[in-house]
């Protein structure tokens, strides 16, 4: 359901029937794996990126750090970013990232920043709109109220990065305070997404390809706060000042 994958078939079969009750959200519920799907394809690079936007962090061979500011305008600098062929293999459209779009902006038949920011607004709001109608009319029912959870952290995940891309945006036109309201704002994003998802999940071990963080949430929270902070201060530092710990 989540890649949306014979989504249609599965609704003529009427199963599961929770979903066939209930299918009036699975629109919903696939913009939010679009939204993931939208973020893996623009900054993974290639498919052996360690990029996990769920936790806004990219392994490298001394553990995961956070997705920066600094690195989300300037992706082709770290040093585990191979390229984006992946993104125009997929889509069939060449990918234009901040750093380009600040200097050069952004060619016809291009996919850049600003048309990911509606993108993923769009399928936020989708995505929210669904999981609170799960949530709402879950009564009776076993297995909706965590699929509409679920899909309602995807929606504020949307959220966050649409919050994260524009700090950017800010922080390259030399606009520190914008930026700073912001990776604020995101901030607040996550916390909630954190707040909601813990409410019904056990304490789990952050994956990547070769790494394991113990703590649930809490790391990420924590690197993100670090990076708050020094933004405040108008400094924008590399991911790898913020490992996930």
């Amino acid at each position: 359901v989540w890649g949306g994958s014979s989504i249609e078939q599965l609704k003529k079969q009427g199963r599961p029937r929770w979903m066939s009750r209930n299918s009036r959200l699975v629109s919903g519920f696939e913009a939010g794996s679009r939204i993931l799907e939208l973020l893996a394809l623009y900054f993974a690079g290639d498919r052996s990126s360690g990029w996990r936007p769920q936790y806004c962090s990219i392994e490298t061979k001394r553990g995961a750090h956070l997705m920066s500011i600094a690195d989300i305008l300037r992706p082709e600098d770290l040093s585990e970013y191979s390229g984006r062929d992946w993104w125009q293999e997929v889509t069939g459209d060449q990918v234009v990232h901040l750093g380009e779009y600040i200097h050069r902006g952004a060619a016809e038949n291009t996919y850049g920043p600003e048309e990911l920011i509606e993108e993923l607004d769009d399928l936020s709001q989708l995505a929210i709109s669904a999981g609170e109608k799960g949530m709402r009319s879950a009564s009776g029912e076993k297995e909706l109220p965590g699929f509409a959870r679920d899909g309602f952290c995807m929606g504020r995940l949307g959220e966050f990065y649409v919050e994260r891309l524009r700090a950017a945006l800010s922080y390259a036109r030399g606009e520190n305070a914008e930026a700073a309201e912001h990776t604020a704002r995101a901030l607040g994003l996550y916390r909630e997404i954190a707040e909601l998802d813990s409410s019904h999940r056990d304490t789990f071990t952050l994956r990547w390809h070769k790494s394991s963080v113990q703590g649930g949430w809490n790391p990420i929270i924590r690197a993100l706060e670090r990076e708050h902070e020094d933004i405040i201060s108008a400094l924008f530092k590399p991911g790898s000042d913020y490992p996930i710990q």
